[in-house]
């Protein structure tokens, strides 16, 4: 069976949630609309705006990032340039030891050669004394024999 229906439009219009008694004028629409319009502008402009900012912040983002790229290169090529330099530093240092060591190595050398010059010019000045008083002796005994002769 089917509900009854009542004869009454308003009782109908009640039910389907419709109100016929607050219906906007049609001046008060287009009011509404052309605020809308406005509104829609407004949000197109802004819209734009918010693009014209989103490019430039990408631009600037691809210049930083270009930027960031060539001094991540720069700092890669001083970083080989550091390696080297420290490289060639060790080397020097190395080398420098090496010739530290010959010249302590020859300072020796020469230290020992003073004390044998030393000693030897020691040992030359006493067999000159020895050999000066040898002759002053045998001189001194010529003289004496000389005499008593």
């Amino acid at each position: 069976m089917r509900p009854r229906r009542s004869n009454s439009g308003a009782e109908w219009s009640r039910r389907a949630g419709i109100r016929t008694r607050s219906r906007p004028r049609p001046t008060a629409l287009r009011e509404q609309l052309a605020q809308l319009e406005k509104s829609v502008e407004q949000e197109k402009a802004q819209n734009q705006e918010l693009q014209t900012e989103q490019e430039k912040l990408l631009a600037q983002r691809d210049d930083v990032s270009s930027q960031l790229q060539e001094v991540n290169r720069a700092n890669s090529r001083l970083l080989e340039q550091l390696t080297e330099r420290g490289q060639e530093k060790d080397k020097l240092q190395q080398e420098l030891e090496a010739t530290r060591k010959t010249a302590d190595k020859r300072k020796a050398m020469l230290d020992e050669l003073a004390i044998d010059v030393a000693q030897e010019k020691s040992r030359h000045k006493e067999e000159l004394s020895d050999a000066w008083l040898q002759h002053e002796k045998e001189t001194s005994c010529s003289r004496s024999i000389r005499r008593g002769v």
